[in-house]
């Protein structure tokens, strides 16, 4: 059975249906207002994940560009052709796995006694064209060895301090050796200075 219009017209019926809507009503804005701070705190936590993954991403891209300083290898390496007698020495590629610096001495792994040309500081990486200035002038037919030293922080080379030679994988010193020629093709990479 219907109820006529003219009853749904009554001001008490449309208050006592009213009732039930105005019931519903506070449940609908707690839910909305619930819904709207779970989705904005959804949002802070994706946005805050979002950063967290793109700092995650610089570093390892920063780790695995420099790879401690080096492209191929984690192991320092160290590059020279035989040079021009004079007072510098070019070396052509130096890998660093930290900052460090060339070091020129006369006597394999005697550092104390014959050192007599070091680099200026090297930043981790990969080095070309380093030019070691010398103390003392380089002549035709001596023996040279090039070995890289890491860095103790200061910035700059001293075998007192804290400067140690970098080691490859199996604990010997990083070193090349150099021969002083007078009939090597002279190019811009092997000016004397």
């Amino acid at each position: 059975m219907s109820i006529p219009d003219e009853e749904n017209s009554d001001p008490k019926y449309i208050f006592a249906n009213s009732k039930k809507w105005m019931l519903l009503i506070p449940v609908l804005i707690f839910s909305g207002i619930v819904l709207g701070i779970g989705i904005v705190f959804r949002q802070k936590l994706m946005l805050q994940d979002n950063k967290v993954q793109q700092a995650n991403k610089v570093q390892i891209e920063k780790s695995e560009n420099t790879n401690l300083g080096l492209k191929e290898s984690s192991q320092a390496s160290i590059s020279a052709s035989n040079c021009l007698p004079g007072g510098s020495i070019i070396i052509e590629k130096v890998n660093l796995i930290s900052p460090g610096f060339v070091v020129i001495h006369e006597i394999p792994n005697d550092y104390e006694n014959g050192v007599f040309g070091n680099s200026d500081l090297l930043q981790a990486g990969e080095s070309e064209a380093v030019t070691v200035l010398l103390s003392k002038e380089t002549k035709e037919n001596e023996k040279y060895y090039a070995t890289l030293f890491s860095d103790d922080g200061d910035g700059s080379f001293s075998l007192d301090q804290g400067d140690k030679p970098m080691e490859n994988k199996n604990g010997k010193s990083v070193t090349v050796k150099i021969i002083v020629e007078s009939d090597i093709e002279s190019d811009e990479n092997y000016m004397t200075l």
